[in-house]
């Protein structure tokens, strides 16, 4: 008989909030609720790489950075620091949260369409909330605003993992037929980078390449 495979996977330690979870989402996915990360990976029959997980209740950095291909949904304080290993497939949500904002999450997750959804992204030892289109330093004492473009190439920059050719950041960013000769990228990584010496780490650039841009 073959092994059933949970769609959700959910920490959660307050027991009067287990229900609140059930409720919404027993209906909609197949769901098993745990009090610890730790209990839940103790039977990896559970789930395999599909499987969503929901990390909420008594959030510790080390469950951050355990090593599982899937998809983790964190649910954060505000006062949290995210730490450096965090991976591109981890989304780290700010409380309170609406259940249908984690919804939405899921079914882009389902649906292979979480480029707009990380609400919080590590770069580096930088914050970055493109809600806010705001950089900050790992402590948040010092911070830059962003216009929309320069979130979008952050974005783009730190989602491919590789070095982003100006003909790619114009088909994403700008919509633009990559043919169309302009100046319109070199123009906003210069002023991003202007920007980015602003902070008194000063350990985060944007260097071009043989192949494109990328983030140092």
């Amino acid at each position: 008989m073959k092994e059933h495979i949970l769609d959700l996977i959910i920490i959660e330690s307050n027991i009067d909030h287990t229900k609140i979870w059930d409720d919404y989402f027993s209906n909609k996915y197949e769901i098993k609720i745990f009090n610890s990360l730790e209990n839940s990976l103790e039977n990896k029959k559970f789930f395999n790489n599909n499987t969503i997980f929901i990390i909420h209740g008594n959030l510790q950095k080390s469950n951050c950075n355990i090593r599982l291909q899937n998809n983790i949904i964190f649910l954060i304080d505000d006062n949290f620091s995210i730490p450096n290993e965090s991976s591109h497939k981890n989304i780290f949500l700010k409380k309170p949260v609406s259940l249908r904002k984690i919804e939405k999450i899921i079914y882009d997750f389902k649906n292979h369409k979480v480029d707009y959804t990380e609400e919080i992204i590590k770069i580096k030892k930088y914050i970055f909330i493109p809600i806010d289109k705001k950089l900050y330093s790992n402590d948040k004492s010092e911070f830059i605003k962003l216009t929309e473009k320069e979130v979008q190439i952050l974005i783009e920059l730190d989602n491919t993992k590789i070095k982003s050719s100006k003909k790619h950041l114009l088909e994403k960013v700008w919509k633009y037929n990559p043919n169309i000769k302009t100046s319109t990228v070199e123009s906003h990584i210069h002023r991003l980078r202007k920007k980015l010496v602003g902070f008194s780490q000063g350990n985060l650039n944007i260097k071009y390449g043989r192949s494109g841009y990328y983030i140092t």
